[in-house]
């Protein structure tokens, strides 16, 4: 009240000193602080602790630990178009030690065979031919043929041998990588072991199936051309019979494609579920069922986009192999097969080896893909993502495989 003061105190402020009166001796509580002023702390700097979080799906919460939702390579749930686009390109360097290496090193031989056995064959088969006799030449020609089939042939067993291979180690490491690991390369050769003679017999049987199968319809579609060519007449016969031809390849074409988008992910199977080349089949058919289109997306996409970067980056390499050419024979190689076939090296050697380091890394996104695509379709039908958090929660990563065929 007025009378009662001069000043007027808050409730449980301490009073203020009389006219006259000292100052109280500290109690040991320091006066509250002025407004903007910034109060030391009493206890010595702590790092902040750790908040306990009931793990996901009900795991043991004694711990105080859960897991992150993205413990590695992906996050455990199913994944959108543009995730699995976006990790196929990061699995490459997720475990580059065991991916890259083997596969510059591999596709390098492969580019070696084709470019020395391919241009080999051919110049000598050409220098033979010009320089024979008119009786001689269909001779020449007909072994000629047998040689660059050899040689197409050595190149595609390569070819396909390189591939079993890095379907198997690509599958390995994506698989492990989605659990936070990155396993060795020895550790992935170990868990690959003896499938990989499966995968090479069903990339042996892929390939034969999917170009006879393109054969049958375009030749059967060539035969009815034909037919019906002959049938209607010079002008109107030969005019109908390209047609159906175009259209047999065109067919053959789609049903290669639509097979092949079918079956894409039997190689992941037979990997991690260990299945047999036929059940690996009906396995991956019922898997893709209903996702034809993402998945031929996982397929053509990563493979454009390589093959632009691949010629992009080599297109200074073959001006650089022309001016080597030109370098060490200044004067052309006219008439002289041994100039010419080195002539015709030179030329491709600096593109070639460019190319297939780009192809060779570039494969592991086109698997990794593939991989994902598996591990995404199987949240999505067999809990899979369940699977993978429960095993995480444990802490027995190392331990299980998470990844065999799901319970009948």
């Amino acid at each position: 009240m007025a009378g009662q003061g001069d000043e007027w105190t808050p409730p449980g402020a301490p009073a203020s000193p009389q006219a006259g009166q000292s100052l109280p001796r500290s109690t040991g509580q320091e006066a509250p602080p002025r407004f903007g002023v910034r109060v030391p702390s009493s206890a010595p700097d702590t790092p902040p602790q750790a908040v306990a979080v009931a793990p996901l799906g009900g795991g043991n919460s004694s711990s105080g630990w859960t897991p992150p939702p993205k413990p590695g390579l992906i996050p455990l749930h199913p994944l959108g178009f543009g995730t699995l686009l976006g990790t196929a390109f990061s699995a490459i360097r997720w475990n580059a030690r065991a991916l890259v290496a083997p596969a510059v090193v591999v596709s390098l031989l492969q580019s070696a065979i084709s470019v020395l056995g391919l241009q080999t064959t051919l110049i000598g088969v050409a220098s033979r031919f010009f320089d024979a006799s008119d009786a001689d030449r269909q001779a020449i020609v007909a072994g000629g043929v047998g040689q660059l089939l050899l040689a197409s042939g050595a190149v595609l067993a390569v070819s396909t041998v390189f591939t079993a291979l890095m379907q198997g180690l690509v599958v390995v490491v994506v698989a492990r990588g989605a659990l936070g690991q990155k396993p060795t390369i020895r550790a992935v050769l170990a868990r690959v072991g003896r499938r990989f003679w499966r995968l090479l017999l069903y990339s042996l049987l892929e390939s034969v199936a999917l170009v006879v199968g393109f054969t049958v319809i375009a030749g059967l579609a060539a035969l009815l051309g034909v037919a019906v060519g002959v049938a209607a007449g010079q002008t109107a016969g030969v005019v109908l019979a390209i047609v159906l031809l175009v259209l047999g390849a065109l067919g053959g074409i789609v049903l290669t494609v639509w097979i092949g988008v079918r079956i894409a992910v039997a190689p992941s199977v037979i990997v991690l579920e260990r299945a047999g080349i036929v059940a690996a089949v009906r396995r991956s058919w019922r898997l893709t069922r209903g996702s034809f289109w993402r998945t031929f997306g996982l397929i053509a996409l990563p493979r454009l986009i390589i093959q632009v970067v691949a010629g992009v980056i080599s297109l200074p390499f073959q001006l650089l192999g022309s001016l080597l050419t030109t370098l060490v024979l200044p004067n052309g190689a006219t008439g002289d097969t041994g100039a010419l076939l080195q002539t015709s090296i030179l030329a491709a050697l600096p593109a070639s080896a460019v190319t297939a380091i780009v192809a060779g890394i570039g494969l592991i996104a086109e698997v990794a893909a593939i991989a994902l695509l598996y591990i995404d379709l199987r949240m999505r039908t067999d809990g899979l993502d369940i699977r993978l958090r429960t095993l995480v929660e444990s802490g027995e990563v190392g331990e299980q495989d998470p990844y065999g065929p799901p319970p009948a």
